[in-house]
């Protein structure tokens, strides 16, 4: 079975690497350490959070780690304890105190599984910004059952027999119009449900009003790989930074086409291409905005 929580995932990892694990964090509260050093006495009013978020699978770990390289951000992925529990943000007062008493004036989250909560978070911490990264559907799906499988024709089940308090942080926030579309979507196999997860998730940026949110920017994990300079600037940009040396070379370029899913039944593909539309248009408007 899957790893549902951080402690049941070091549990899994051999001697070695729990080795390393500890010599990565020794290196990372020396870096974090010398970080506060350089910005002791920014204000605390000035300093805020920068909240990376969409659909798993989506490229939000490259996004945040390349944030990570402006002197500006301090950066804390999900798997971090000091502002995640079991991969979900952590009390809104603890997080806000991240913010204000961090070690950089930019502090970068990666709430992945908390991305249906990004306007309460926006307005529970003031001077946050967020950039929502969406992929091809294609890709998110082969790379989400390559990862778990059936899990995510598991989680759609679920959601469809209404199953909400078994699901955590997948069944929360669900419009009905979204419950509708999916009791009625074809979930014949693996592939219909991870599709099926990447439109529920992405709903979220429209279903909120993210996309009409000027503190949001939304960006395209293809343009970011396709042409990186751009699309950084846009990124560091929405953050108020600029775009630090190394961050476009960091980028491993691709402009690969998504390679057709097989076993996606016709309706759910054209729900895919229905959100696909939605999220291009959502990126063009503030392309050109």
């Amino acid at each position: 079975p899957m790893p549902t929580t951080a402690q049941e995932v070091r549990a899994r990892l051999a001697p070695e690497r729990l080795a390393e694990a500890a010599r990565v964090r020794a290196r990372r509260a020396a870096d974090r350490a010398a970080t506060a050093r350089r910005w002791r006495g920014y204000p605390a009013e000035r300093r805020r959070a920068a909240l990376v978020v969409g659909c798993q699978r989506s490229g939000t770990t490259m996004l945040i780690e390349t944030l990570a390289l402006a002197p500006e951000v301090w950066a804390y992925s999900e798997g971090t304890n000091r502002a995640f529990r079991n991969y979900r943000l952590r009390e809104p007062d603890r997080i806000e105190a991240i913010v204000r008493r961090g070690p950089a004036p930019v502090t970068a989250l990666k709430p992945i599984c908390d991305s249906h909560l990004t306007d309460v978070l926006l307005d529970q911490h003031h001077g946050s910004r967020a950039i929502w990264i969406w992929r091809d559907h294609r890709d998110v799906a082969r790379s989400a059952i390559t990862r778990w499988g059936d899990h995510q024709q598991e989680v759609i089940a679920a959601l469809r027999a209404g199953r909400f308090a078994d699901l955590g942080w997948r069944g929360e926030r669900i419009p009905d119009d979204a419950l509708a579309r999916l009791r009625t979507a074809t979930l014949a196999g693996p592939e219909d449900g991870a599709v099926l997860l990447w439109w529920l998730r992405n709903s979220h940026l429209f279903s909120l009003g993210l996309d009409r949110d000027p503190r949001v920017l939304v960006i395209r994990y293809e343009d970011l790989v396709g042409d990186p300079a751009p699309v950084l600037e846009r990124a560091f940009g929405h953050l108020g930074l600029g775009v630090p040396p190394g961050a476009v070379a960091g980028i491993r370029t691709s402009r690969r086409q998504p390679a057709d899913l097989a076993g996606v039944a016709d309706d759910v593909a054209a729900l895919a291409d229905e959100m696909t539309a939605r999220l291009a248009g959502a990126t063009a408007a503030l392309d050109h905005g």
